[in-house]
């Protein structure tokens, strides 16, 4: 375990082995990850310029880790088998892509402030709220799957180049699922708890 200083300036982790936090980390620029995995450990990952995660790499996440993403530039994240799960996660990459290289769990919030989200063809679970505002997005493809597993209301915008998913499931416990944006299902809609909202936009499902 190596214990970094709470802040700085680049993170680069060339190490063929895993490399694990024992604090909360601030990175004020870039995140190379190379090889091996960072672990959060239980703790907070906050990077103000961009994530580079190469073929092999990978977060380890926790259920009560944060990652906040508030920087300029786009963003490749990948997570460890079995351990594909944050507590928080906050996107605020200005004009900029966050492109998802596994599946990923939230258990409390995503709050996406700017940017696009790209699913990536993985699947994304929210057990919580999932919060998107004015020209922040989701990218969806035929094969992303969304599922929304928690209690509360849900804004959902997708961008105007992939306002599509395969698996989409509102699970909502007195929630509403609100759609900011038109939207294409290919696969399986499935409205189990909570109400859709289409908030007047158009809702296609192309399932047979």
């Amino acid at each position: 375990w190596l214990n970094y200083a709470q802040t700085c300036t680049d993170f680069v982790n060339q190490t063929t082995g895993n490399v694990t936090i024992s604090s909360n980390l601030l990175v004020n620029n870039m995140l190379d990850l190379h090889s091996g995995s960072l672990i959060l450990n239980g703790f907070d990952l906050t990077v103000n310029g961009v994530i580079i995660t190469s073929s092999g790499a990978s977060i380890t996440g926790s259920v009560t880790s944060d990652l906040t993403l508030d920087g300029n530039g786009n963003c490749s994240l990948a997570f460890s088998p079995g351990s594909e799960v944050l507590q928080s996660l906050v996107i605020s990459q200005l004009n900029s892509t966050v492109v998802l290289q596994s599946d990923l769990a939230v258990e409390n919030v995503i709050s996406l402030l700017q940017g696009s989200l790209a699913l990536n063809d993985h699947n994304l679970s929210v057990n919580g709220t999932l919060n998107t505002l004015a020209g922040a997005s989701i990218t969806g493809s035929s094969a992303s799957g969304l599922i929304l597993n928690g209690m509360g209301n849900v804004s959902l915008a997708f961008s105007p180049n992939g306002p599509l998913l395969g698996t989409f499931v509102v699970h909502q416990t007195n929630g509403t699922v609100a759609l900011n944006s038109d939207l294409t299902v290919d696969s399986s809609l499935q409205l189990q708890q909570g109400t859709l909202a289409l908030n007047g936009y158009d809702l296609t499902i192309n399932a047979t």
